[in-house]
């Protein structure tokens, strides 16, 4: 009897060693000492429960290798009740004994994700997977039926964590977020709803507006950004728009009927929203005294310049890849208030009533309450706490002006981060930085990944990777 205890004392022993050998100090399995090949990491991806559709991309962005997928998901986070559906990723291998980026894009997975060539900077910068993820709702992640209910940051937050848990064992080294504008919102939500997820995040030209008509932009734009000169040179634009009103509204109406496009307001209403817009648009994505249209310029011009910001297209009007967006907005991402006084003779008084008019399908009119819940809760979480979480703009972006800087005190935080570019706009990077903040920056993560020792990339400014948003939305 006394040899059997024995002998089932050495077995469990025997067990919990072999146990305690398979986890690292963090409860994640051992990473292989060689990476997994592209085949290896494709089985292993088809065998994960949750996972289907996996097929290999074809990619040229220095991963070994490149796959779409897709993972089961609730509707409504943790209850099952309301169903399932499939959300789409783009997953970049650069091997399981790297870090891991995730992307909380905040639109759907565009062509321009897909091209063999592209690489989220974070991913490319540390030489990290990339778990490139579409939002919920949006692309080839909505569910069936659509019940926009369900369509919010919480529920966006719980599809992150949801793809980190299941794919943390195929990806077993550490994990941060990231992604920009909406995308660099949703991996804010994501920190503040699930603070042990990530070891970093970067948040990238990340707005959070109070309320769905936030003034703080628009008094960004006419009293603080630029120089004087280029503030006025940008007003007398919009001047000058409102000026060819009648001819300009004759050309839309023109392009319309050539589209069959039936906007939700009138055409004066739609032409003064998108004129109210352009200013928004040059501080989000022109450079410094870009061009812009002369009063020595012909009307083409002018309706050119118009069209290239706004886009009066069927495809615009009738595509609903931002809807999802303009939903979310209501409800609970609030939006900017345009300021209709610089448009000289507008018909519009309440430009947030007009503009949700015009985006808004006409039977989701006055139906979507706002509600300031989540503003408070991620001032709240932010200001409390100091996760290893960093935030980048750039000074010249109207967003930038609704972002954290004017309610995050980061004086006494160890951790949280704020870095400005000054010159910046709404396509700011870690690369559009001189080399002092680059490389603090890139030391911050490289320790917080625990992959410090090795070589930053030099800074090597070029054109942002992500393509422009329309200025009315991120």
């Amino acid at each position: 009897m006394m040899m059997k205890r024995h002998y089932l004392l050495y077995a469990f022993f025997f067990l919990f060693a072999a146990v305690i050998s398979s986890c690292s100090d963090d409860n994640t399995p051992d990473v292989p000492t060689e990476p997994s090949t592209a085949d290896e990491f494709m089985t292993k991806l088809i065998n994960t429960p949750g996972i289907s559709d996996v097929k290999q991309l074809e990619d040229s962005a220095s991963f070994i290798a490149k796959y779409e997928c897709y993972i089961t998901q609730y509707v409504n986070g943790e209850d099952a009740t309301a169903g399932t559906f499939k959300q789409r990723l783009i997953i970049g291998y650069a091997g399981d004994d790297r870090p891991t980026q995730l992307s909380t894009e905040g639109y759907s997975i565009i062509s321009y994700f897909e091209k063999p060539t592209y690489r989220d900077e974070p991913s490319e910068l540390l030489n990290a997977n990339m778990v490139y993820c579409e939002h919920r709702y949006f692309g080839k992640s909505i569910p069936s039926p659509c019940d926009y209910q369900y369509l919010n940051a919480k529920n966006a937050a719980h599809d992150h964590h949801v793809i980190y848990t299941t794919l943390k064992t195929l990806l077993p080294k550490k994990w941060m977020a990231s992604n920009y504008s909406k995308g660099g919102m949703c991996a804010m939500f994501y920190r503040a709803f699930y603070p042990n997820d990530m070891d970093a995040t970067v948040s990238y030209v990340a707005p959070l507006c109070k309320g769905i008509s936030d003034p703080r932009a628009y008094q960004f734009i006419l009293n603080e950004v630029g120089t004087a000169a280029e503030r006025e040179r940008v007003v007398n634009m919009v001047a000058g728009y409102m000026q060819r009103k009648d001819t300009l509204i004759k050309l839309m109406e023109q392009r319309f009927e050539e589209y069959n496009i039936e906007p939700n307001v009138t055409l004066e209403e739609n032409f003064e929203l998108a004129v109210a817009d352009l200013p928004f648009s040059y501080w989000s994505y022109d450079v410094k005294d870009a061009k812009i249209p002369q009063e020595s310029d012909d009307i083409k011009v002018w309706w050119d310049y118009l069209c290239q910001k706004q886009g009066f297209t069927e495809a615009e009007h009738k595509s609903t890849h931002y809807l999802s967006y303009y939903i979310q907005s209501a409800k609970e991402l609030g939006n900017y208030a345009c300021d209709m006084s610089i448009l000289p003779g507008a018909t519009i008084t309440d430009y947030t009533d007009a503009n949700y008019r015009l985006l808004l399908p006409k039977e989701l009119w006055g139906k979507l309450p706002y509600s300031d819940e989540l503003y408070n809760f991620v001032v709240d979480y932010f200001t409390n706490n100091d996760p290893q979480h960093i935030f980048i703009y750039g000074g010249r972006d109207p967003w930038y002006s609704v972002g954290v800087t004017r309610w995050l005190d980061t004086s006494t935080k160890q951790n949280t981060a704020v870095y400005v570019y000054q010159e910046g706009n709404h396509q700011t990077e870690i690369k559009s930085f001189g080399a002092t903040e680059y490389n603090e920056i890139m030391s911050k993560l490289k320790k917080w990944l625990d992959i410090e020792g090795e070589e930053t990339p030099a800074v090597k400014k070029g054109a942002p990777k992500m393509p422009p948003r329309r200025p009315h939305v991120m």
